[in-house]
């Protein structure tokens, strides 16, 4: 919808309405930066527009297309770039009503502000986007963190799993070992000869127990290296 889809439709062009516009600029009462006008070749209304529409649909709880469309419809008519904000508020009136004076102020300090920037941006928003930039960038440096904490979780988590397997492994070598015939023969002594077994067999018990011991470990040690080179790996 173009800006001059209201042409025909004002009553700009009637006496009666002059004379009632006129009556109510004389009767209200406007902020001071309303005494500046705005040229609104110096204001990016690209900018403008998607504050505009979300502004009239906090103020009336709806999107209004006709009055969001009107009120850009006054803001870019190509044959009067200098825009009042007097005039524009008793224009507006009747579509806010008392919302009117609220949302023209907060308006024309944005238009005013980006009138007087080389970007032809208010500095309101532009300090707006900033910060919502600044906080997209502090929730994905948020994001990015917790994926590596759950990356380190769950490499912990792996190299208990391989931890444990090893371990499970080497008590069933363990088993295994406990079975054969040579270390049974190293601790176990037949109750018939427990009486006849000398000092010298006696002393070399312990030793015995202290091999397996040992070998129980190493082969321990071994698994659990070999678990950690897989995980490198």
């Amino acid at each position: 919808m173009g800006s001059n889809f209201f042409r025909g439709t004002s009553l700009d062009q009637d006496p009666r309405f002059k004379d009632k516009q006129s009556a109510l600029l004389r009767k209200t009462h406007f902020p001071p930066a309303f005494d500046t006008k705005v040229d609104m070749r110096k204001v990016e209304m690209g900018v403008m527009k998607p504050w505009i529409t979300k502004k009239v649909i906090e103020l009336l709880g709806f999107e209004d297309d006709v009055l969001i469309e009107y009120i850009y419809s006054l803001l870019e008519d190509p044959e009067n770039p200098v825009v009042d904000g007097k005039n524009m508020q008793i224009l507006l009136t009747g579509f806010l009503e008392s919302k009117t004076a609220a949302f023209m102020n907060h308006l024309w300090n944005l238009l005013l502000s980006a009138q007087s920037n080389p970007l032809r941006v208010p500095t309101e928003l532009l300090e707006e986007k900033k910060r919502e930039m600044r906080e997209r960038e502090q929730q994905e440096a948020l994001r990015m963190k917790q994926e590596e904490r759950m990356d380190e979780v769950r490499k912990s988590e792996r190299e208990n799993r391989r931890v444990m397997r090893a371990i499970e492994e080497v008590v069933v070598d363990e088993e295994a070992l406990e079975d054969r015939p040579e270390t049974q023969a190293m601790v176990l002594v037949p109750v018939e000869e427990e009486a006849t077994v000398t000092t010298t067999a006696t002393d070399a018990l312990p030793l015995a127990v202290n091999q397996e011991s040992e070998l129980k470990e190493k082969l321990l040690r071994k698994k659990i290296e070999a678990s950690r080179r897989s995980s490198e790996k």
